[in-house]
């Protein structure tokens, strides 16, 4: 039961990780892109 419990918040942590390191590495390019047209 306990084991169970663990299993699923640990899921439901990556999940959350995964998600955020998906909206960073986004919000990355989008720094990056804005970054280069005030270069230019």
């Amino acid at each position: 039961m306990i084991a169970r419990i663990v299993a699923i918040s640990l899921r439901t942590i990556f999940d959350i990780i995964s998600i955020i390191d998906i909206s960073g590495a986004r919000a990355k390019v989008v720094m990056s892109h804005l970054g280069k047209v005030e270069m230019s």
